[in-house]
């Protein structure tokens, strides 16, 4: 028996993964119910998004329900009735408030002891939940359909790979795992080159409101096609306009795409993929999402008409951290200031102190959580790391992580906002590398084609201006470009001048040194499950506190961040665990410890996945006295916690379980948040 009832002496496992439910065995009848109550929420005017997980299995299944609760009344929002198979499913619902309020979860016994009702992952998110046009493919298509009219064969809808080998997907995005649905294109015969399939989405009304499609896609195999992104307006959506385009093979794995729109009549989106030069060239659609709110596009790859450069993503700044020999956010190395927390010599590896994007691409995030997109940089002088129009930023040929030599080559590379990659126009036309105080200028004799590099010897001569445009322009005569003379160059592209100002090749722009945050590299030589420790400084006077972070975990591989409590030596089990990817931003967390009478230290462990793609962050860490209302509940924290919610008094009440529930072919036989019974 795996369930375990909270009113009970505590003795659960804290190593198992865990839920909440309720137990409907006897001597429950039908129609009892049993409520959990969130702490208070504040004011949510314009919505707030309520996403969780439920599992109902059972052939005498009753019903799940979810409440709003304010000053004045209680109002159900959202509800689930009878057997929805032995998965979990995710459930959402937007929350509206104009003053402090609770939600409230309350599971209504079936007609027999086969209804057991589970609920996991609880999250609010702000702004309303994404409605017209999100689907995940796992009940079909939703509110998408196949093109009647104006295309040559249909997606299809399946789980676990397509038939074809070296191509498409091996599992779907929402899942991860062979039983998750998708949809793709299968190019096998008889399907042509250049013939197309289109998805068409639901119809959104004449509005001024901006749109972003946001969407997972796949794009593997050597002889993938393009994928288009179209919105159709116009009498009977006539007339269309291409939004987003991607051609090749981009990879095995799942690839998050985006794209805003703004019109003021009615459209649709529409997905176009189409077929490359032969049957490995399958590309799958998964989770699709349209929100209201601007974005910029994402690849930058896809942009089919960048008359602009590349946009640096809003990001607002949050909150200074309270000050504390536990305060760490990593802005300074060395000092008074300086986190006071230390790497474990005992685990496999350590944790890395880094800025901008991580080494690997698809993992990891690209800013910190402290300063967002970093320091401002002066559009025309920095200090900031300098961006191509592609997207690319300029780096130091070898990486300048020490001092280069002199004629060292600039190039363009991946990856930007790096101290490393500092440099700064100054007034007088210099152009310098900050961290090594060098100059930028061309190699050997100044003409057409002249590679640049950095140099010791700085000469007021050489002078470096902007156009009007956005090139930079050396000596009023040469402007900086890269070498192959592409608008979007690949990696390593070494610089050069050339005479020819203001083309595509040239546009350049500062953009923020990002502030510093700390992360796992989970590249070789890493294998799985190696640790990395992060080890806080010793509480003596604290039998009650709350540890504050923010973690990243983004990426298709990625294991487990877990916190310790260690006491006289012994660090004993997780008191909170989080595993698998959440998606490319940030989150806050909350451990709390509660009566402790001995001293003890928080230990903050990141465990390597199975590829290196699977990069965790962590960042802002604070103590305080006690923990606040959460946005976020896994329930894998120790009782009393359960973050803040509370349960119904009477005998029926939500009980936390992990591994089966105590009936059978009824209730969960794992968590959600864990995916198994540990």
């Amino acid at each position: 028996m795996y369930a375990h009832s909270l009113t009970s002496a505590i003795n659960v496992l804290i190593s198992l993964g865990f839920y909440m439910y309720a137990e409907t065995s006897s001597p429950r009848r039908t129609g009892d119910k049993a409520r959990l109550q969130s702490p208070q929420q504040q004011p949510a005017v314009g919505g707030k998004c309520l996403e969780f997980w439920y599992h109902m299995w059972g052939n005498n299944m009753g019903s799940l329900a979810v409440y709003i609760k304010d000053n004045v009344r209680t109002s159900q929002v959202w509800k689930k009735s009878g057997n929805q198979g032995s998965t979990w499913q995710k459930g959402r619902v937007t929350l509206k408030s104009a003053s402090n309020f609770k939600y409230m979860f309350e599971a209504v016994r079936g007609s027999g002891p086969r209804s057991d009702i589970a609920i996991d992952d609880v999250q609010l998110l702000a702004g309303p939940c994404p409605t017209i046009g999100a689907c995940s493919f796992e009940g079909g298509l939703c509110q998408w359909a196949q093109d009647k009219t104006e295309d040559d064969f249909d997606w299809q809808l399946t789980a676990a790979g397509t038939p074809s080998f070296l191509t498409g997907p091996s599992t779907d995005h929402t899942f991860g795992n062979g039983s998750g649905y998708y949809v793709f294109i299968e190019t096998s015969s008889p399907r042509r080159r250049g013939e197309k399939a289109r998805l068409v989405g639901p119809n959104f009304t004449p509005s001024s409101t901006v749109r972003c499609l946001q969407f997972w896609y796949h794009m593997y195999g050597q002889s993938t096609g393009s994928l288009r992104v179209f919105a159709k307006w116009g009498a009977g959506n006539n007339s269309q306009s291409v939004l987003w385009s991607l051609s090749g093979s981009q990879g095995n794995q799942w690839k998050f795409g985006r794209v805003s729109v703004s019109r003021n009549d009615a459209y649709r989106f529409v997905f176009e993929g189409t077929v490359g030069s032969s049957y490995t060239g399958d590309i799958a659609l998964d989770d699709i999402q349209i929100v209201e709110q601007a974005c910029s596009i994402l690849p930058v790859t896809a942009n089919i008409n960048p008359t602009s450069l590349p946009t640096t993503p809003v990001v607002s700044t949050p909150q200074p951290i309270p000050p504390g020999k536990f305060s760490c956010n990593f802005e300074v190395s060395t000092g008074p200031t300086a986190c006071k927390w230390t790497q474990d010599s005992s685990d496999h590896f350590n944790w890395t102190r880094h800025q901008g994007h991580t080494a690997s691409s698809d993992t990891g995030p690209t800013t910190d959580h402290t300063k967002g997109v970093g320091l401002l940089a002066n559009k025309n002088h920095g200090p900031g790391s300098i961006q191509h129009r592609g997207g690319k930023c300029i780096h130091i040929l070898l990486g300048g992580y020490t001092r280069p030599k002199d004629g060292q080559p600039l190039v363009v590379y991946r990856g930007c906002g790096q101290g490393r990659l500092e440099f700064q126009l100054f007034t007088n036309g210099t152009l310098m590398h900050t961290r090594h105080s060098m100059c930028v200028k061309p190699i050997g004799t100044v003409t057409d084609g002249a590679k640049v590099g950095v140099h010791s010897n700085c000469d007021l001569t050489d002078k470096w201006s902007w156009t009007a445009k956005g090139s930079l322009k050396f000596k009023n005569k040469y402007c900086l470009k890269p070498e192959t003379g592409w608008s979007n160059p690949g990696n390593n592209i070494k610089l050069v001048i050339d005479s020819a100002c203001d083309n595509s090749q040239n546009f350049f722009k500062f953009v923020p040194t990002r502030g510093w945050y700390l992360y796992i590299e989970t590249s070789s030589p890493r294998k799985p499950n190696d640790t990395a420790r992060f080890i806080s400084p010793l509480a003596t006077n604290n039998p009650q506190s709350c540890l504050h972070f923010y973690y990243h975990m983004y990426g298709p591989h990625v294991g487990k961040l877990q916190v310790y409590v260690k006491s006289g030596g012994k660090m004993g089990l997780p008191v909170w665990s989080h595993y698998g990817t959440h998606g490319n931003t940030w989150y806050q967390a909350q451990v709390a410890v509660n009566n402790q009478k001995t001293s003890y230290q928080y230990v903050i462990e990141g465990v390597r996945g199975k590829s290196f793609l699977g990069d965790i962050a962590i960042d802002d860490i604070y103590l305080k006295t006690s923990c606040s209302a959460r946005d976020y509940c896994s329930f894998e924290e120790q009782y009393p916690q359960l973050c803040g919610y509370t349960r119904s008094t009477g005998r029926f009440q939500w009980l936390l379980g992990s591994g089966s529930t105590s009936s059978v072919n009824t209730g969960p036989s794992n968590d959600h948040t864990l995916g198994d019974s540990r």
